[in-house]
């Protein structure tokens, strides 16, 4: 419970100078200064055009049981099983995501070190997925609500119900 608690605070503190970045930008801005031009990006709507992938959502446990775009697989934002993931991805389009795409390029980057020649960054990630009116899940079915860390992040997120 104890180390549960010091890891959660931890990474809110990690996260805590990206809110502060984030107050005085727009939010495609706010995800150009996060993120590198190193890893392929795609956006929602060539996502939508897009056959034969798979999409991997790099956010906590929480997040992605609060909601998720369909049919994503959650693999966690640290400790990636490369062996398991080697098992579910051969030589498919591979699109990661996360809120906003930070740790989700991290996992996009290590997989194409690893040789996987087709890896996306969802530009935006959730946060412009449901911001485009795309559906969202849980294990319940279809749902409104959002997973996000303080109000400096909920600012970003124009649909949806925002849960803390």
């Amino acid at each position: 419970m104890f180390l549960t608690a010091l890891k959660k605070t931890i990474f809110l503190l990690l996260l805590w100078p990206i809110g502060i970045l984030a107050q005085g930008q727009d939010f495609y801005t706010f995800i150009d200064s996060l993120l590198s031009d190193e890893i392929p990006k795609i956006t929602v709507k060539e996502l939508e055009k897009k056959k034969d992938f798979i999409l991997l959502d790099v956010r906590s446990k929480e997040e992605f049981e609060i909601s998720h775009i369909e049919d994503a697989i959650w693999v966690g934002e640290k400790k990636w099983n490369f062996k398991k993931l080697k098992k579910i991805l051969h030589k498919q389009n591979i699109i990661v995501y996360c809120s906003v795409g930070f740790r989700s390029e991290k996992l996009a980057r290590k997989l194409i070190n690893q040789g996987y020649p087709k890896v996306y960054n969802l530009y935006g990630g959730i946060f412009e997925w449901i911001n485009q009116g795309k559906l969202i899940r849980n294990s319940n079915g279809l749902t409104n609500t959002i997973h996000c860390f303080d109000n400096s992040f909920a600012k970003w997120i124009k649909n949806g119900d925002i849960f803390y």
